[in-house]
């Protein structure tokens, strides 16, 4: 893998970042490959006298590795889901 080319695509990405709900929205927006709907929630709440926010995103990755066992093919227990997801949080005194 070209890591020059890697390292110019996150610092331009890095670059496009924003604390607002479009940037969240455009990141899960960014992950879908055959989805046909954007998976994200956000949620804000009260922790240790801190507002907290916490946002989360993810989407279904069977092509990755369908069933999560050495052989691809279900584990001896049964067959499991496989799923990305991302996490991000944020704290405002």
């Amino acid at each position: 893998m070209p890591m020059a080319n890697v390292k110019r695509g996150i610092a331009a990405a890095a670059r496009r970042l924003a604390h607002h709900r479009l940037s969240a929205r455009q990141a899960a927006e960014a992950i879908m490959t055959s989805d046909t709907q954007r998976k994200e929630i956000a949620i804000e709440f009260e922790l240790g006298g801190a507002r907290v926010r916490l946002g989360g995103i993810c989407k279904g990755a069977g092509m990755i590795q369908p069933g999560m066992s050495r052989t691809g093919r279900g584990a001896a227990a049964g067959l499991h889901a496989t799923m990305l997801a991302f996490l991000t949080n944020g704290c405002r005194d």
